[in-house]
């Protein structure tokens, strides 16, 4: 505790202040982890059972999701954050004898790779969602290019059509009865302007009528629209859960990759200039180590952002191949089933947030990219008039 005080007279009370955040910073996040894990026990378990159960509608529709890349993606962030914490550990043990211990942000690690799983995995769901619309739309639009193919090959031009119908009226013109003079004029003589072969051949003629379409489109559309949408209702319900649950832990994540990133940067700069740094931050007179310590801290917050923004694009492409399928089909009944879907989705959109703070999008990483740069300037105007202050007090 004295070398701690002695050291903050030295550095000043903001660089104090600053590693005592950050110090603690660290097991707080490792015990709101626990204490969410411990609060969210049976909602974890919900959700699984949710996920197992969604799984199984879509692979009734023929929807296969394969999860293996989620699990291998899974293992290795695991694998790759135990190296990483355990290397750091060795490293400020053999060159600063710095004994902290790796397990409380390890943990807390762990615990936003899970959140990371879990986001993945609803994705994974989401676009298996996109693709299988994506194929009906391409399916439909492939049957009409080969009904038109055909219809060039059937029809050869519109006059040879208008000769035909001219050479059937002057046929029957031909083969109109004739009245014989003693049959009174009041007779009334039944005159069928076209007969049998001549429907066949006006028929004929039109190769692809409402009756003779290749894809009877029915109501098995419509019921297969629903059900999909009925599932995208279930895996954006599951997305709500998983921010519900895990929405302190990432403000806390966000808070946590702020102020560390300012402070790291702040104190490289403080070892280039050559100024006392505290025993916190000693691993930044090592430029490889800080940049090591900034692309870590940096990596967790981008990964969690970026999983969760690319979720809810997906998510939201939904709408957009619902309508592809709509045009594709050119149904009525398709396009009032659609109208109607597109709107519950645009209803039930998902958004994953940090406590309602702010979303886990792009704009949070611009945010948050120009206030590291804000207050880094900043820190920096603080440390060189504290210099002149101290000059000038120096000078006789």
């Amino acid at each position: 505790m004295q070398n701690t005080e002695g050291e903050s007279r030295q550095t000043g009370k903001l660089t104090f202040l600053i590693s005592m955040v950050i110090m603690y910073m660290e097991p707080i996040l490792m015990v709101s982890d626990n204490i969410a894990f411990l609060v969210n026990q049976r909602k974890i378990l919900d959700l699984f059972d949710r996920m197992e159960k969604v799984n199984s509608k879509l692979i009734r529709e023929n929807i296969i999701v394969n999860l293996s890349r989620v699990r291998r993606n899974t293992i290795i962030l695991v694998v790759g954050i135990t190296i990483l914490e355990i290397g750091l550990v060795i490293y400020n043990f053999v060159f600063f004898q710095d004994a902290i211990w790796f397990i409380p942000i390890w943990l807390s690690t762990l615990a936003k790779v899970l959140y990371v799983s879990l986001v993945f995995v609803t994705k994974e769901f989401f676009q298996g969602l996109n693709q299988t619309l994506l194929t009906t739309q391409i399916f439909f639009n492939e049957n009409k290019l080969l009904k038109k193919e055909r219809l060039k090959n059937v029809i050869e031009t519109d006059e040879l059509s208008y000769l035909r119908r001219e050479i059937l009226v002057k046929q029957k013109i031909v083969a109109r009865p004739k009245i014989s003079p003693s049959v009174g004029l009041e007779k009334v003589v039944n005159v069928i302007p076209y007969g049998e072969n001549d429907k066949k051949l006006f028929h004929n003629e039109k190769p692809f009528s409402i009756d003779s379409k290749e894809i009877f489109i029915s109501d098995k559309m419509d019921n297969k629209i629903m059900k999909l949408c009925e599932i995208h209702d279930d895996i954006s319900d599951i997305a709500k859960r998983i921010n519900q649950m895990f929405s302190v832990q990432m403000l806390l994540l966000i808070m946590y990759g702020f102020m560390a990133l300012t402070a790291r940067i702040y104190f490289m700069y403080c070892s280039i200039v050559g100024q006392i740094i505290p025993v916190v931050f000693r691993a930044a007179e090592s430029t490889t180590v800080s940049f090591i310590y900034l692309i870590y801290t940096s990596a967790k917050c981008l990964t969690v952002v970026m999983v969760s923004y690319s979720t809810k694009q997906v998510a939201q492409r939904t709408g957009i191949y619902l309508h592809k399928v709509a045009i594709a089909v050119d149904e009525d009944h398709l396009y009032e089933t659609v109208n109607h879907l597109s709107l519950k989705l645009l209803n039930h959109s998902i958004r994953f947030c940090a406590c309602g703070f702010f979303d886990l999008d792009m704009s949070t990483l611009y945010a948050i990219t120009g206030g590291i740069t804000s207050y880094i300037i900043i820190l920096i105007q603080f440390n060189l008039a504290a210099l002149r202050v101290k000059k000038s007090n120096e000078a006789p």
